[in-house]
């Protein structure tokens, strides 16, 4: 993988665990 392919998918793979964690601290809060 190229230094410009990292730089790309490095931030894609960061979304997609921010979007998990705050799916799931939404379901949390609303099942509380």
């Amino acid at each position: 993988m190229s230094r410009y392919e990292a730089q790309v998918n490095l931030p894609l793979a960061l979304n997609k665990t921010i979007r998990l964690c705050s799916m799931r601290f939404l379901k949390y809060v609303l099942e509380v």
